[in-house]
């Protein structure tokens, strides 16, 4: 499984590339596969590349759920925190196998 961040676009380069921001760091990144880019969009970049456009929501929906994995990782997940975060995969078939609820209020190693 990869994960994408999101990023906003600062500026747009004429080599296919372009200046992304996210919690006041910055990264290069290639926009070949994102199509047409501008200053203000939002996109999800993985590992340097722009894989696509994102919406406000979709930025919202990832920012929660990478929220709520750095509480689990840290140990400070709490039930509200797993249903913030991750609402599609509360309450349906399949749940969340036992070894990974056990983790649940635990920190990390």
């Amino acid at each position: 499984m990869c994960v994408g961040i999101p990023m906003t676009v600062r500026e747009v380069y004429e080599d296919g590339t372009c200046l992304c921001e996210r919690d006041a760091r910055t990264e290069r990144v290639e926009i070949g596969l994102a199509g047409d880019v501008k200053p203000g969009d939002l996109l999800m970049v993985f590992r340097g590349t722009a894989l696509r456009h994102m919406t406000e929501e979709e930025v919202r929906e990832v920012n929660d759920a990478l929220s709520a994995l750095a509480d689990v990782m840290a140990g400070d997940a709490t039930e509200e925190t797993i249903r913030a975060g991750f609402p599609d995969l509360v309450d349906r078939e399949p749940e969340l196998p036992e070894h990974l609820k056990a983790l649940v209020g635990k920190r990390a190693v």
